[in-house]
């Protein structure tokens, strides 16, 4: 299988994000200045995103690591494969300090944030912040969280 690159749609980026599996890819897009990725499982939760983790079954831990290194570098706001959106507050908080229009960006980004976290079925945030810390220290022996 060979990496993709290039746009899906008008306005609708396709990122090789390999790792979870060889053919992974993301889709990045814009919305009010806001670089949004629907990383999907290359980044399963929030949690897996901020350690730079990857689950276990994986099948290439490296590719998995730069390929969210990569989405780090391009995200305002996450949409993970198993989690709810959001937002990476280092990239937002960056453009705040180069000047960009973060008054209204951030003003998109909770936007953004409310209406997924609204139309979600995920259970209570708490609850499912538990479970995949759980998976993290089930399955990477000696992760600290």
């Amino acid at each position: 299988m060979e990496p993709v690159a290039g746009e899906l749609a008008p306005g609708i980026a396709i990122l090789p994000t390999p790792g979870h599996t060889l053919g992974h890819h993301s889709l990045v897009f814009d919305d009010g200045g806001l670089a949004v990725v629907v990383a999907a499982d290359a980044a399963l939760t929030r949690d897996f995103f901020l350690a730079r983790d990857y689950y276990f079954n994986t099948v290439d831990p490296e590719a998995a690591v730069r390929s969210i290194d990569a989405l780090a570098g391009r995200a305002d706001l996450v949409i993970p494969g198993h989690d709810n959106v959001f937002l990476n507050r280092r990239r937002v908080v960056g453009a705040r300090r180069s000047g960009r229009r973060a008054g209204k960006e951030i003003g998109t980004a909770n936007r953004l944030v409310t209406l997924t976290v609204a139309l979600s079925r995920i259970r209570d945030d708490r609850a499912h912040r538990s479970t995949s810390l759980d998976l993290m220290r089930q399955h990477r022996p000696g992760f600290h969280d």
